[in-house]
């Protein structure tokens, strides 16, 4: 996706939640941002909510002004279309997000990944993924995994590979294994786990695997960014802002998009999370600085025509 693509969306996405954040569109009637509902209180949504740790973003300055591209009228349109459906997107990521906690907290039993995302550094010869058991152990369970292409490309990044794994009475941890080939880094395949059998899939599915290169950073980066994947095992995006508010800096905030995308599975919720983390960052960071990063993220995604789902 070209740069002034992405800056267009980011434009259009920040002027929609700043116009959301004060006039619900249909009634005029003030609402609440960030997913409180009007008329409730920010104790009435820690309730709904349970374990979800929100965290009201600051009130900043947006210079939308700094991510004007000139377009015609019927570009316009599209764009302002495309902003308030990446807003609903993102509004629902958080709701959904509310939901798996509660069912999580519940101890349902399923099959998952321990994280939703890790990072393997380019040096790495090869990786070992934990899938995690929860709820109740007894019987066996089985569930069938597979690799797949992102930004990465099986045989020359990484190996691609499939298998099957089965847990016995009482099993509550395994692991994968998957090679990696040193050819490349700031690119990303997932893990997917189907055809479960005596047990469900949970929500930390499938996992996004990030190779990089983390030889250039700063102790305080590494520190940052290993809370930041280390918050990915209890996910939000106001989880990730927080880690990451004190040190935002290109790595660190690159780390963030990293860990807030890696739960998207389509390309307009991945543009939804990632303009939002770039909004709820905004109090930290300068936006040009953000905007780079974020064109430099998303250079692998397909042009806003190509993308069907938000042309309709």
């Amino acid at each position: 996706m070209k740069p002034e693509t992405i800056k267009s969306i980011l434009r259009s996405y920040l002027s929609e939640k700043q116009r959301s954040a004060c006039y619900d569109a249909p009634d005029g009637f003030p609402r609440a941002s960030s997913g409180i509902m009007a008329g409730e209180t920010f104790g009435d949504y820690e309730g709904r909510c349970s374990d979800l740790l929100f965290m009201a973003p600051e009130t900043a300055h947006i210079p939308l002004e700094d991510l004007h591209v000139p377009l015609d009228a019927d570009r316009e349109a599209l764009l302002q279309r495309v902003g308030r459906r990446l807003s609903e997107i993102s509004d629902h990521f958080q709701a959904d997000y509310a939901e798996a906690s509660k069912n999580r907290a519940a101890g349902s039993k399923t099959l998952q990944f321990k994280q939703h995302v890790i990072q393997v550094p380019l040096t790495c010869r090869s990786i070992e993924i934990p899938i995690v058991r929860s709820g109740t152990t007894d019987g066996s369970a089985n569930v069938a995994w597979r690799t797949a292409d992102k930004s990465a490309i099986a045989g020359f990044h990484y190996v691609g590979s499939n298998g099957s794994i089965s847990f016995a009475e009482g099993d509550t941890e395994k692991a994968i294994k998957i090679e990696i080939n040193q050819e490349g880094f700031d690119v990303c395949f997932t893990v997917e786990l189907f055809n479960a059998e005596g047990i469900n899939i949970g929500s930390f599915n499938p996992l996004t695997v990030y190779i990089v290169d983390d030889s250039q950073l700063y102790a305080d980066e590494r520190q940052v960014i290993k809370n930041i994947f280390n918050s990915s095992r209890n996910i939000s995006i106001s989880n990730v802002v927080s880690c990451l508010q004190d040190k935002v800096t290109p790595n660190t905030f690159k780390a963030a998009l990293q860990c807030v995308c890696g739960s998207a599975d389509s390309v307009p919720m991945e543009l939804a999370l990632a303009s939002e983390l770039v909004r709820l960052t905004l109090p930290y960071a300068r936006l040009a600085t953000l905007t780079n990063v974020l064109c430099d993220f998303c250079i692998y995604l397909p042009e806003l025509e190509d993308i069907v789902a938000l042309r309709e």
